[in-house]
């Protein structure tokens, strides 16, 4: 009923996950953040769906690092923006989309390639869940389900 999952990719990019039906807050948030700007889509909020933050951190040194006192960091925090964007429901545009490409033979965004790689996280996560929170490479799994 409830999931904390890390999810790293070969690039560098980590994902972390917190999933809860128990939980007493109902929240649809997701935070996405990168080197100069952070981006938080709450689908909660009806006046804010998408705030954009001018938020970063840079670490500074100027020789090599020894010990916790050689390192420090440079916080920059300017403004927020909340871009008004249409909402429209998700699963209607998700049908309209495989709608036309039924029509016209356009390969759909999330095709059958994709769902292997989502069943394929979802198998990773439960092995690991089996074994009691060990880290389990996805791409393993993948190769384990096809012998």
């Amino acid at each position: 009923e409830i999931c904390f999952a890390n999810l790293e990719y070969p690039n560098g990019r980590t994902a972390h996950l917190h999933l809860s039906w128990l939980d007493p807050q109902k929240r649809r948030e997701m935070v996405v953040v990168g080197s100069k700007k952070m981006l938080v889509y709450d689908d909660m909020n009806a006046d804010a769906h998408i705030r954009i933050y001018d938020k970063s951190a840079e670490a500074q040194h100027h020789s090599a690092i020894s010990d916790f006192a050689d390192f420090t960091t440079r916080l920059r925090a300017g403004e927020m923006r909340a871009p008004q964007i249409r909402l429209v429901e998700p699963l209607s545009v998700e049908i309209a989309h495989f709608v036309d490409c039924c029509r016209t033979g356009e390969t759909p965004r999330t095709d059958g390639r994709h769902a292997v790689d989502v069943i394929a996280v979802l198998e990773a996560m439960g092995q690991s869940m089996a074994s009691n929170g060990a880290a389990t490479d996805v791409m393993r799994t993948r190769e384990d389900a096809a012998d």
